[in-house]
């Protein structure tokens, strides 16, 4: 027999509809499990219940954004923890009881509980022109670039910080600043000393990604050492001792960058508070920076107006961010469904067992309200054993319910719901989340879905159905250990990799990294190791791709990533036996005192845009070394015009980008800024005119043809635009506020050039 009860306001401690509907989803179901194991602890009632995550008691950082006029005063005045602020938005640790009140404030917007991120060199350098670079090639005037003065930084997990790849020459840390974040209450420990950097072991022993991402961004290691060298004369490799050379250089790009680390756990608002920490040390500092950011989630609207991206678009306005496109662009985690008249549904399987741990994430292209159905569907017979259906707003300001809880008959709280039927396909201990809500942010309707189900080979899987309005559009993504399939039942969608970028990625002011093929053969301890079905140059089987919701194409570049060598945490490696698959496929090692100990420490291969991601990361670094006062449009303008495009990147353009990067040729660009050495500000018979907007009608009387370019005064060409005829019409919408140089020609070889000012 089945009850079906939705989790209403009285089981919440009257938290009000209206102070709900600010709350994001993910932050609504942390409030309504924490309120509702509150509620039962003080009823005396003994019920079986899901274990809250969070007490109502518990801190937690979250990012608030205010309404129009407001600020951080208002919370402040009322005893709460702010954090850090920036725009119309603040980080505050606050409890879950906190939440409710500050939610029910008239000035308060919204309140976004953060999202928990995943974790997502060799060749590398020479490809992209890095070792030309570090030389100090003719090609650059003569002199070296290492990204000296320049302050790099990220935020990852498994960092060995004081790994040789990241000491001076004298054994002391490279590192001036480590900032070590866990947990989710928004607390940051800081390592300002040689010393205290020198004493820190790592954030977490059984991992090594942190230490491998900042070694493609900033390792500097180069005595000689233990290494592997594929002999192409004898055709296998040769492990050389005591041994270095400029061929095999592990080394990252920028070697001479100040580091500026973030380590920890990767949930709520960590990532932003690495942001701000790294930022700020650099503006002490007078230098520029970049960071990287090589974590990554699929959930979340992808348009950029989520708080977590607002707050990433505002930092990158002050120091140029990296984030990698994700890993997941050979896996079924999205649909994209146009609904008609004749054909206004989509459905899915979010799994192809009856195991399901993970979140669905369901968006519309408006606050139209669509019918989202969970099914438990027979897959021998393709019939449904049962199904519940969520057709409202649950956290409308109307509406007395909040999120739907459907558990098996073990949990005995009386507004969950049950159904035989759901402890038959999923066991004794599974569950279901629902929730819904126009977000606040984008006027966009939001259903979220989570799963913990279980099951065996029993003949039951879990499904989604989405139905809506004819001309209205729906996006589906997963996350967690989700996918999209249709399990060969007839009208069952299976998902696809057509947006499969990273949600962090799609935040503004960011520069989106995919990653390319720059290496298919790895020589290791073991004997040489191989990529096979894929060739040099290539995108990356796994680098993600997609169209955010407001259109944008990403990634904006690629960068080497498949097959990179960089360094491994010692702590990680010292657990591993020496058969060990990281061990025995390992490019060099060094024995060396650190911590007043003798250590191993090693490097090897890794795939990802993980690695692709912190390697453009160094080389914006080596740019900044050349000009400090690079901005982010700056950045992005150099990696369109000067990125390499070829067969591969023109079979694939929406996958790389502007192609793959070019840190020589960017480089070069940003040293010699095309054509604004020899501009001179003279009066002509062109006439320029402000359109309406930010741009430029350009009008050559009697031309054929008018070309205009608009340069920064630091000599970066931000904008074009060619015509036929005698007018041309320069879009120069995406171009930061200042002084600008516009330079027009026809093809007759009229010129004109003349300083504008943009608003």
């Amino acid at each position: 027999m089945k009850k079906i009860v939705l989790l209403s306001l009285a089981a919440t401690a009257a938290f009000g509809a209206t102070a709900q509907s600010k709350l994001d989803l993910s932050a609504s179901m942390l409030v309504n499990r924490a309120m509702q194991a509150e509620t039962l602890s003080r009823s005396g009632e003994h019920h079986v219940s899901l274990p809250s995550p969070v007490s109502a008691d518990d801190k937690v950082a979250v990012v608030v954004t205010f309404a129009p006029g407001e600020d951080a005063a208002v919370l402040e005045e009322r005893g709460y923890e702010v954090l850090t602020t920036r725009d119309d938005m603040a980080i505050v640790r606050m409890s879950v009881a906190e939440m409710q009140a500050a939610a029910a404030l008239s000035q308060i917007k919204n309140i976004t509980l953060g999202t928990e991120a995943r974790k997502l060199l060799y060749q590398a350098k020479t490809y992209t022109g890095v070792t030309t670079i570090h030389e100090g090639g003719a090609e650059v005037g003569g002199k070296a670039y290492d990204g000296t003065g320049v302050i790099v930084g990220l935020m990852d997990g498994g960092l060995d910080i004081n790994h040789p790849n990241f000491l001076n020459a004298d054994g002391t840390p490279r590192a001036s600043r480590l900032f070590v974040i866990t947990g989710n209450t928004g607390t940051v420990s800081t390592y300002d000393t040689p010393s205290r950097i020198a004493g820190y072991t790592t954030d977490d022993s059984n991992d090594t990604h942190g230490t491998h991402v900042l070694g493609c961004m900033a390792g500097s290691f180069s005595e000689p050492f233990t290494q592997v060298a594929f002999l192409n004369r004898l055709g296998r490799n040769q492990i050389k001792t005591n041994f270095y050379d400029a061929s095999t250089d592990y080394r990252g790009a920028a070697t001479g960058a100040d580091i500026a680390a973030c380590c920890g756990t990767t949930e709520g608002t960590n990532i932003l508070l690495a942001a701000e920490k790294i930022y700020s040390y650099a503006k002490s500092q007078g230098k520029p920076a970049v960071m990287n950011i090589s974590l990554g989630h699929n959930y979340g609207p992808h348009d950029g107006t989520d708080a977590n991206s607002r707050y990433l678009e505002s930092i990158g306005k002050d120091m140029i961010i990296c984030v990698s496109a994700g890993n997941e662009g050979s896996d079924p985690i999205s649909i994209h469904k146009d609904f008609t008249a004749s054909d206004n549904q989509v459905k899915t399987f979010p799994s192809a067992v009856a195991t399901a741990n993970g979140i669905v994430d369901i968006w519309g292209a408006d606050n139209s309200i669509y019918k989202v159905t969970f099914q438990i569907i027979n897959k021998n017979t393709g019939d449904v054993a049962w199904s519940y259906t969520v057709d409202r707003n649950l956290n409308s300001t109307n509406d007395q319910s909040t999120m739907a809880i459907i558990t098996s008959s073990t949990y005995t709280v009386p507004y969950y719901i049950h159904s035989e039927a759901f402890d038959k396909a999923f066991g004794t201990q599974a569950a279901v989340f629902i929730s819904s809500n126009v977000d606040a942010n984008n006027n966009r309707y939001n259903v979220q879905m989570q799963f913990q189900t279980q099951g065996g080979n029993n003949g039951f899987l879990p499904a989604i159905v989405v139905e809506g309005a004819a001309g209205k559009s729906v996006d589906l993504f997963c996350a967690g250990n989700l996918a999209f399939y249709n399990n060969s039942i007839p009208g069952f969608t299976a998902g696809n990799a057509t947006n499969s970028i990273n949600g962090i990625a799609t935040a503004k002011n960011i520069i989106a990294v995919g990653a390319y093929v720059n290496a298919v053969k790895i020589p290791t301890l073991s004997g040489l190791g191989s990529y096979r079905g894929i060739e040099v140059g290539e995108i990356a089987p796994f680098s993600s791709y997609g169209t955010s919701f407001d259109g944008r194409v990403l990634p904006h570049v690629a960068g080497p990533g498949q097959a990179m060598l960089s360094s491994l945490s010692s702590y990680y490696t010292s657990k591993l036996s020496a058969n060990d698959e990281t061990i025995t496929q390992a490019t060099g090692r060094v024995e060396k005192s650190v911590n007043r100990q003798t250590r191993n420490y090693y490097w090897g291969e890794m795939s990802g845009t993980s690695m692709s991601s912190p390697f453009v990361a160094g080389v914006i670094a080596l740019w900044l070394q050349a000009d400090p006062s690079l901005t982010y449009d700056d950045v992005l303008n150099t990696i369109k015009y000067t990125s390499t495009t070829d067969a591969f990147t023109q079979a694939a353009p929406h996958r790389f980008g502007a192609g793959r990067i070019n840190a020589l040729a960017g480089l070069k660009h940003v040293l010699n800024p095309a054509g604004v050495a020899d501009i001179a500000i003279e009066a002509s018979d062109f006439v320029v005119t402000p359109t309406f907007g930010r741009g430029f009608e350009i009008f050559a009387a009697g031309a054929s043809g008018v070309r205009s370019e608009l340069y920064s005064m630091n000599g970066m060409l931000v904008a074009s635009a060619s015509a036929s005829g005698d007018t041309a019409v320069l879009d120069a919408e995406t171009a930061t506020p200042g002084i600008y140089i516009l330079r027009s020609t026809t093809e007759s070889g009229r010129t004109d050039s003349r300083k504008v000012v943009l608003k």
